[in-house]
Parts: C-alpha cells; sequence; structure tokens
C-alpha cells in the first residue's frame, strides 16, 4: 500500500498547478480528486496508474527515462512541501548527508509498506543505496535522490546506477561540500 502522505508528495499543490484539465479529468476518472480528503492508502497499481497520467501530462513526448527523473525530483519538493517533508528537510540539513544517509531507511517507512533499501556509507562523501520498490524506475529513484541531496544543501551530487542489481537496484552516491564562494 502507499501511504497518504506519499500520495500528497506526489501530487502536491506545485504539481497539479501545472497539470492540463486533460490531465486533471484523467485522474478524476482514475479515481483521484486533487484537493480532496485522502484515504489513508491506496494500492500500489492504483498509485502507478496516476503517475503514469502525470508523466503523460507533464512531460509529452519526453523519454521516458527523463520524464521519470523529473517525477522523481517532483516528488521530493511535493514531499518538502507536507508536514512531515517541512519538519524533515531541516533536521537532515542540519545533520549533513553522511548522518541523513544512515537515517534515510527510517526516513523512507513512513512512504509505503513495500519498499525495501538499505543505505551503506562507503566513505566520508560516498554511499551505496540499494532500493527494491515495484514497479517504480531507476530513473525516478535517481531523481528523488537528487532532490533530496539538493534540499539539504549538496546540489553537486551525484547518483550513479550500479550495474547488475537483482531485485531492485543499486546507486553510488557521492557529495561534496560547497565552497564558501559558490
Amino acid at each position: 500500500m502507499v501511504f497518504a502522505q506519499t500520495v500528497e508528495s506526489i501530487f502536491a499543490p506545485s504539481i497539479a498547478r501545472d497539470l492540463t484539465p486533460r490531465g486533471r479529468r484523467r485522474l478524476e476518472e482514475a479515481g483521484l480528486v486533487l484537493g480532496k480528503k485522502l484515504r489513508a492508502e491506496y494500492p500500489l497499481e492504483t498509485v502507478r496508474g496516476w503517475m503514469d497520467i502525470l508523466r503523460q501530462d507533464l512531460y509529452p513526448g519526453m523519454p521516458r527515462e527523463r520524464a521519470d527523473e523529473l517525477l522523481g525530483r517532483r516528488m521530493v519538493e511535493g514531499l518538502a512541501q507536507t508536514l512531515l517533508g517541512r519538519a524533515l528537510v531541516p533536521i537532515l540539513r542540519l545533520l549533513g548527508p553522511a548522518r541523513a544517509v544512515r537515517r534515510m531507511e527510517e526516513n523512507m517507512r513512513h512512504l509505503t509498506n513495500f519498499t525495501r533499501l538499505q543505505m551503506r556509507l562507503t566513505g566520508d562523501d560516498e554511499a551505496e543505496y540499494w532500493i527494491e520498490e515495484p514497479g517504480i524506475s531507476s530513473d525516478y529513484t535517481r531523481g528523488e535522490m537528487l532532490a533530496i541531496f539538493e534540499a539539504i544543501g549538496y546540489p553537486r551530487t551525484t547518483v550513479d546506477l550500479v550495474p547488475g542489481t537483482s531485485p531492485g537496484f543499486t546507486f553510488r552516491i557521492r557529495w561534496s561540500e560547497l565552497a564558501e564562494d559558490d
């Protein structure tokens, strides 16, 4: 199941504003009326269908890989607008990336009940992130990770897919602090 907090992040007001009337109508026909109170949880297949509508409406004609990455970024931006996100982002900023990585597993449990992940620090400025999230592409997850690190003050983070991981996928994440004059 996908928890309401996640649906709220995916369909944040900033995303809803960018939808076309046709996109809104398609979401309503698929069972999501933006601006109405959400249920506590939704089936994964339902949310995936809504995400397909979003992708088609917000990024028509764009390659799916790029559209998925942008949707992942927008989900994190939307999460930052929720009550949980407004509390979490400043805390993660204070913790810094290494300590934030250690908390990532716990934080992600609040979003779904089917995602499995492991974060492991591999150096002072890098980590490996393994995730198994049915129906979610590596491009979407890469977009999420880039946006998370940008939100906590590390816009020069790289997130590279490690080939050959199955089930799920593994990313190598590297970050660096910005110089004072950046």
